[in-house]
């Protein structure tokens, strides 16, 4: 049988998977590094260590190879990320379907209970078989949250990833 949905949270699960966030947090991590690179400046000009000296054209390329490297994190998030999301609607409409027949059947439940006698002692009372909503928010305030969380999980990183590439390609 169904979990009871009845008294679930039916919205604010954590939509993505570990490999996603572990793709999505190694995307923002290596942004957070190239926008450090051309912001601050951080391209090395020289590896003192090594007796390695970058002349401007290879610090150029140093860091188009370095938008290479964000371009093919930023893919794998999207495959990974669109992925979840498709999971995640897909649960969400399941979820709201099975709702509404558990609450159909609620429904009908009360109104047999109406229609048995009184002195019929073996059906068990509504409120027992299907309690009620318990999660912290309603239903519309926990929509728009996790509208909210899918911006933040989804598309944030997807448009900081953008914004470095770009700042790294306009990089002279």
């Amino acid at each position: 049988m169904a979990e009871d949905l009845l008294s679930k949270d039916l919205i604010t699960y954590d939509p993505l998977t570990e490999t996603t966030r572990k793709e999505r947090t190694a995307l923002l991590g290596l942004s957070m590094l190239g926008i450090a690179l051309v912001k601050v400046p951080l391209v090395p000009e020289k590896l003192a260590v090594l007796g390695i000296e970058f002349a401007k054209v290879q610090q150029s390329t140093f860091v188009r190879l370095y938008a290479l490297v964000i371009l093919y994190y930023l893919c794998a998030f999207c495959i990974y990320a669109l992925t979840d999301y498709v999971a995640w609607r897909r649960k969400e409409v399941i979820t709201e379907h099975e709702y509404s027949r558990q609450t159909e059947e609620r429904l009908a439940h009360t109104k047999s209970l109406a229609k048995a006698p009184a002195e019929d002692k073996t059906i068990e009372p509504v409120s027992s078989r299907f309690p009620p909503y318990q999660g912290f928010a309603s239903y519309w305030l926990a929509f728009g949250v996790a509208r909210v969380r899918a911006v933040f999980e989804f598309l944030l990183p997807i448009a900081f990833a953008a914004y470095t590439l770009l700042a790294l390609l306009a990089f002279k």
